[in-house]
């Protein structure tokens, strides 16, 4: 029988919830790859392939955000003054 919550140490609840999380995560995998054997099969069927439908990859690739491209560190100063400060720390 499962223990009541409310009687379980600090340490035995982060002990489940780190259990919890674990099983979730497997959960999302398993749920994951069975639809991507079943997206497989439906392509397959009707004669393609994963990759021709949706590209290579599938990864976004990096993008820089319109606001912070091409600015400078004199820009950044007049906008955000501790954040030009951190950029010249580091």
């Amino acid at each position: 029988m499962a223990k009541d919550p409310a009687k379980m140490s600090l340490k035995e609840l982060q002990e489940l919830e780190l259990k919890v999380k674990r099983a979730k995560l497997t959960v999302k995998e398993r749920s994951r790859s069975e639809l991507r054997q079943k997206l497989e099969s439906i392509a397959a069927q009707a004669g393609f392939k994963l990759s021709d439908l949706f590209g290579g990859r599938g990864g976004k690739g990096r993008k820089v955000a319109a606001s912070q491209s091409g600015r400078s560190l004199a820009d950044l100063e007049r906008a955000r003054p501790q954040a030009a400060l951190a950029c010249r720390q580091s």
